[in-house]
């Protein structure tokens, strides 16, 4: 005699009225109640499952929201501080020391920027992580 292999089960009780829904929806389906109710537990894991993912992507995107917020306001600083250094030292200056403190102070922001960047790049690795 061939043996049968038998999938695992689930049991769940319901209030009457319920089990009067079930039946009645089976029978206008025209499935067995173990049909329907196998569909309806598959329906809602998927739906939790994505409903799940949804979650890990609004934190995604809220994370990122908040980096490219951090790096608009980074470029805007650094933008209005090296105009403020630039009309400041062509005033005072001679030509051949506002250059050299132009210089100087690109260098600065780069240097400020990279730190800057690596921190942005370090938070975005950590959320992509999770």
């Amino acid at each position: 005699m061939p043996l049968t292999r038998r999938s695992p089960t689930v049991q769940a009780r319901l209030a009457s009225a319920d089990f009067a829904r079930f039946s009645a929806m089976a029978k206008a389906k025209d499935i067995t109640k173990g049909e329907l109710a196998r569909d309806a537990v598959l329906f809602y894991l998927k739906h939790l499952e994505l409903e799940q993912a949804n979650k890990q992507d609004r934190e995604l995107i809220e994370a990122i929201d908040k980096m490219t917020n951090r790096i608009c306001g980074m470029l805007a600083r650094q933008g209005t501080e090296i105009g403020t250094l630039y009309t400041l030292t062509y005033r005072g200056c001679p030509e051949s020391e506002f250059t050299s403190a132009l210089n100087e102070t690109k260098q600065r922001q780069r240097k400020r920027l990279d730190s800057d960047e690596k921190a942005i790049s370090a938070g975005i690795k950590k959320v992509l992580k999770s």
